[in-house]
């Protein structure tokens, strides 16, 4: 919630937003899939990681199929 939904009942009362969120994958504008049965497109590359306050990685089990 923090970082995907829109606040309005906190406008007036923040100077800036929260966040911008932005997805980021290796590899911009290739879906992605998720569990549910849905896909998420990222806009952006690994580049923007340097620039971001906070970085949220997702887990999933055994992806690399060894140590990274």
């Amino acid at each position: 919630e923090v970082f995907g939904l829109a606040r309005p009942e906190l406008a007036g009362l923040l100077s800036a937003p929260w966040y911008g969120l932005k997805v980021c994958a290796e590899v911009p504008g290739e879906p992605l899939a998720a569990v549910g049965g849905f896909s998420i497109t990222a806009q952006h590359g690994l580049e923007e990681l340097a620039a971001a306050d906070t970085v949220v990685v997702v887990g999933v089990p055994n992806a690399f199929g060894g140590e990274v």
